[in-house]
């Protein structure tokens, strides 16, 4: 019997392929009319890609098991990470997970993590916040009381109340002296409920009112004296206008209109250039560096006088009466920042004038001569010490805190979750509180805050994600 070997190639892979399965050698060499060391070596070939490719490793492929901790997780995603209500994160599940959850499993579930989330909440000890932002926000008619640490932006308080008024924000207070808050310096406006609280709990705090307010204030007199000023400079030109048009006897008639409109704006115009400058010479008053805190207080007293002396309106009455009443608080922080340089000029014998030097220094610009003048003094005098010196002091101004701005922030992440519900008591807000303390900074124009929570610049300890802390 002759025997051929040069079977095509489909039909070696079929033999090679049969001959792996099971099928006899003898058999398929009679059939092929070829020698069964042929088939073997088909068989080989074949066992061996075989061998090879299920010898390699199965791709991972990602695999979601819809158990009661990702439920969890998915349900604080959605009302607190991504601000959405119970009917929005019932149908995020229901279309993206096909999983169907009534309304009040939602809201028992995240419930349970507020009552976790209060709990990590009032475990934080607050010894280290001495200095606190202050400011109320309301919702239907129900007020929330918030305290913020400037520096770290840490929440300490955010808490639902039936009034703003001292005994409520007394109240507030005395709770979280329990954690250890000990405030020394309260930022705020010049709410009476709100600085009548701090000065129960805390007599001996110093009460620093907010510049942005005094600033508001002045900047909303000059705004609309602006528009007032540009509305008669129309009214001149439109006058003008009908004079140069008019004939005969009308033409005297629009003369005198004329000119009593460009007397009208001329004043109305004087009236915005004044308070341009004294708005400008108290944002000065209020900045940081330049003066000490006797020029700044004369400064205040020059502004408040020439105000009284302008004409007088309703809403410039109401700036000339919060300068008078507050310009001793308003100017808190340059009594700090005296009081540190004197303390540090003590202890580490250092020249105080080149400290009150360095602080007339920052209200020039570092490209300016006057600033390099004064720094090539500041090295010659201090030498040696000067590095240490202007580190120091460099810490010294970057705590300053002139407004309570950052508790104005707070509440406008705040307030969207409010609109989502009518009451704003029960945990709610601490859950708030919780997210907003342990969610990491992506970006800051603080570098030391980014890829770090509220509670790590707090603390100096590391938490994990929110979703990873609570756990039901």
């Amino acid at each position: 019997m002759a025997y051929t070997n040069n079977i095509p190639r489909k039909e070696r892979i079929i033999l090679g392929c049969r001959a792996a399965g099971g099928t006899k050698v003898s058999k398929l060499a009679e059939e092929y009319h070829t020698n069964r060391q042929f088939v073997y070596a088909q068989r080989e070939k074949v066992q061996e890609l075989l061998d090879k490719d299920f010898d390699a490793s199965l791709p991972v492929i990602p695999c979601v098991t819809m158990d009661r901790e990702l439920i969890q997780k998915t349900i604080f995603g959605c009302m607190v990470i991504c601000n959405g209500s119970t009917e929005d994160t019932q149908e995020f599940l229901e279309t993206i997970f096909q999983t169907r959850l009534s309304i009040g499993t939602i809201s028992a579930t995240i419930n349970a993590l507020a009552d976790q989330a209060k709990e990590f909440n009032d475990s934080i000890s607050l010894e280290e916040i001495k200095t606190g932002a202050h400011d109320e926000i309301f919702q239907a008619d129900t007020a929330v009381l918030v305290g913020v640490e400037p520096q770290s932006t840490y929440v300490y308080l955010c808490e639902g109340s039936e009034t703003r008024d001292g005994t409520a924000w007394g109240c507030a207070l005395l709770d979280k002296q329990k954690q250890g808050l000990n405030i020394e310096t309260s930022v705020n406006d010049a709410g009476t409920g709100l600085i009548k609280g701090i000065q129960d709990v805390y007599p001996e705090a110093k009460i620093q009112n907010d510049i942005f307010h005094a600033e508001k204030k002045v900047s909303l007199c000059m705004y609309r004296a602006e528009r007032a000023a540009y509305k008669m400079i129309r009214l001149e030109y439109k006058l003008e206008h009908k004079y140069t048009k008019a004939q005969g006897t009308k033409k005297e008639k629009h003369l005198k209109e004329y000119e009593a409109a460009v007397v009208q704006s001329l004043t109305a115009i004087d009236f915005y250039d004044t308070l341009y400058i004294l708005y400008t010479w108290l944002k000065e008053a209020f900045q940081i560096g330049g003066y000490s805190y006797e020029e700044r207080k004369y400064m205040l007293h020059f502004i408040i006088n020439e105000l009284e002396g302008l004409p007088i309106t309703k809403i410039l009455t109401e700036a000339i009466t919060y300068l008078m009443l507050n310009q001793d608080s308003l100017l808190t922080f340059v009594q700090d920042i005296q009081e540190q340089i004197k303390e540090f000029a003590k202890a580490q014998k250092v020249d105080t004038d080149s400290l009150n030097l360095m602080w007339e220094q920052l209200k020039y610009k570092t490209s300016s001569k006057q600033y390099n003048d004064i720094e090539i003094t500041l090295i010659d005098t201090l030498r040696q010490n000067y590095t240490y010196v202007r580190n120091k002091f460099n810490d010294f101004t970057y705590k300053i805190v002139r407004a309570s701005s950052i508790v104005e922030c707070i509440n406008s992440l705040i307030r969207p979750y409010l609109s989502l519900k009518r009451a704003v008591y029960g945990n709610f807000l601490p859950l708030v509180q919780f997210y907003l303390n342990t969610r990491r900074y992506r970006r800051s124009r603080c570098k030391e805050r980014v890829g770090k929570s509220p509670i790590e610049l707090l603390t100096h300890r590391q938490y994990p994600s929110p979703v990873n802390i609570l756990k039901v």
